[in-house]
């Protein structure tokens, strides 16, 4: 029992922190997305937001 909580555990901090940097490289997209259009760029260059994947 004690391996499969130690497992279980392991596979849960692995996901948090993968949708952490999912989040975190979300959030960095948007304020540079906002920067862009400020200064009107953001026609011109053409960005792949990354999507969530089903975990």
């Amino acid at each position: 029992m004690n391996q499969l909580q130690q497992t279980l555990r392991y596979i849960k901090l692995k996901i948090e922190k993968r949708l952490y940097t999912q989040i975190k490289i979300m959030l960095t997209q948007a304020v540079f997305l906002k920067k862009l259009s400020k200064k009107n760029l953001i026609m011109k260059i053409p960005i792949k937001l990354c999507n969530f994947k089903s975990i």
